[in-house]
């Protein structure tokens, strides 16, 4: 299941109120894991794409830097924003939990 990671929208990011007749509800992870633990045994909740476009993420995430990062480093960068829950979305692995 993948959804949008509001802390990233909200924190790091200019994001446009809903047009009219647009609804939105972004989750952070621990409202997303509770919303599945109900029907689901959650095995990991992740972040992937680390954008931002606001305060100093910006700089962090900048494309010039992160260039160079990866061209010494590899993604090593980006996958440890990515564990740092600073991905644009948010991702859950689980299972279905099982009556006996």
């Amino acid at each position: 299941m993948a959804t949008q990671n509001r802390f990233v929208l909200e924190k790091f990011n200019n994001i446009p109120s809903p047009a009219p007749g647009q609804l939105r509800r972004c989750v952070d992870r621990h409202e997303l894991k509770e919303l599945l633990e109900t029907e689901f045994e959650v095995q990991e909740i992740f972040s992937v794409s680390p954008r931002v476009n606001r305060g100093v993420m910006r700089l962090v995430n900048s494309h010039k830097l992160n260039w160079l990062i990866r061209t010494l480093m590899g993604n090593t960068v980006d996958r440890l924003k990515e564990r740092m829950g600073l991905g644009w979305t948010l991702m859950a692995l689980a299972r279905k939990r099982t009556t006996a």
